[in-house]
């Protein structure tokens, strides 16, 4: 065999070789994707550090006191709020066959939080599906179509449902610290349908890859008393979110 056959052979050996692991056509359908929200620190808001939103002197309500009534203080320096997952169940959607870990950055006027939702989705004989665990729903607006290893698309999503609530209580003060409150604090949404996002997938495996998002929404924060008998908030916030997420790693179980 002369050098120029040996090298073709080599080449065309390799080349068979590339297309033997070159991957199928994935397509993901349309559909929901359901998460979990862990009481582990990792979901937090920080109440009072958006200049758009602040929080003034009564807003919690008043004390009532022999001298009077004794107004909630200004929240001048930011509360962490730590979020937990308040259950709302799957809305009968069911399981999707996309597994992700879910860990994205809450922006207003700037990053004020970060929301982390386990992907409830994907289960086994080990991880078996609750469906009434769950909290936050999202909805991919398209079918998701990658033609091979190393493609990207990008689809529409929308938050179809999101359900939480503070692992522990805030403390409010009033009078200048001469008293104090302490409420549980919700955040529930959208308040509001149609506000869509994106989400820019690519495929760096047979069934799996990373993922790009920006998604808004508007969200109420609510606050309740955990004294019947205390003064109560003036009424919840609505805030204009966004929530970003960077390299998030999914896979798919279709």
């Amino acid at each position: 065999m002369t050098g120029k056959a040996t090298i073709w052979c080599a080449a065309l050996t390799l080349a068979l070789g590339a297309a033997g692991l070159a991957a199928a056509p994935l397509r993901i359908p349309a559909g929901h994707d359901v998460f979990v929200t862990a009481a582990d620190g990792k979901s937090y808001f920080y109440l009072g550090a958006s200049s758009e939103h602040p929080v003034p002197r009564g807003f919690f309500g008043c004390v009532q006191t022999r001298n009077g009534c004794l107004p909630s203080d200004p929240i001048e320096a930011p509360i962490r709020v730590t979020f937990q997952g308040l259950a709302t169940g799957d809305l009968g959607l069911g399981p999707s066959p996309v597994e992700a870990l879910a860990c994205e950055d809450v922006y207003t006027d700037d990053k004020y939080g970060r929301h982390c939702a386990d992907g409830a989705s994907w289960f086994g004989s080990t991880n078996p599906y609750k469906p009434e665990k769950v909290d936050t729903i999202v909805l991919r607006g398209a079918d998701l179509v990658l033609d091979a290893i190393g493609s990207v698309s990008t689809i529409p999503i929308e938050l179809v449902s999101l359900s939480l609530r503070s692992v522990d209580p805030i403390t409010v003060r009033y009078g200048n610290g001469q008293a104090s409150q302490t409420f549980h604090v919700k955040a529930l949404g959208p308040r509001a349908s149609g506000h869509q996002g994106t989400m820019t997938v690519a495929r760096t495996g047979e069934s799996s890859g990373t993922y790009f998002s920006s998604m808004p929404l508007l969200v109420e924060i609510s606050f309740q008393n955990t004294s019947s008998a205390g003064p109560s908030a003036v009424s919840p916030i609505d805030f204009d979110l966004e929530l970003r997420g960077s390299e998030i790693a999914w896979k798919y179980h279709g």
